[in-house]
């Protein structure tokens, strides 16, 4: 008998959350449209343009979809395609609605940053999502690290025989002891 060959899944994405303006969600708004649209491969840059502004909800991102929506009724949209298509629509997305300085943000997180009755898990979760933001080296990180930590962990810390000197480790010390 032939081998069968079996049919093509289908897989279903969730479609992206309304997007309201707010710059915390900017990333995670593009990363559902970004999925999403993996399910149609042929989609031109006009559909995911429109697709994406009817997801922008609320006084500030609505607004801007509505005028943005305006100019595509008003047979304007090649005013607009002159972003150079989706990537283009991203880069003005980002530059209207986005962090201006993810940098600095991440820094001034990090400095106000606390695990408090969080898990250790919890809190490495939220260091390193900064971490990446911050650009910030080494020295400075494990700082940031220890400032945010429970006191009991970093007490338990700085008692061990052998002190870690990385801060991936201190990272696996603080697990380790708040279990």
């Amino acid at each position: 008998a032939p081998p069968t060959v079996a049919a093509p899944m289908r897989i279903k994405f969730n479609k992206p959350d309304d997007f309201t303006g707010d710059a915390a969600t900017v990333a995670t708004f593009l990363r559902q449209c970004h999925t999403y649209f993996l399910t149609f491969p042929n989609i031109n840059d006009a559909t995911k343009i429109s697709f994406a502004l009817s997801y922008m909800k609320g006084p500030i991102a609505g607004k801007w979809a509505d005028r943005q929506h305006d100019a595509i009724q008003n047979a304007e949209f090649d005013a607009i395609l002159s972003w150079d298509g989706h990537d283009g629509f991203i880069q003005v997305f980002k530059a209207i609605f986005g962090d201006p300085d993810r940098q600095a943000t991440a820094h001034h997180k990090l400095a106000l940053l606390c695990q408090g009755s969080k898990t250790a898990d919890k809190f490495i979760i939220d260091f390193e999502i900064l971490e990446a933001d911050a650009n910030l080296g080494d020295g400075a990180l494990m700082e940031h690290f220890k400032k945010g930590l429970q006191p009991r962990l970093v007490e338990r810390i700085f008692s061990l025989e052998h002190m870690p000197i990385a801060l991936r480790d201190w990272k696996d010390y603080a697990r380790r002891f708040d279990r």
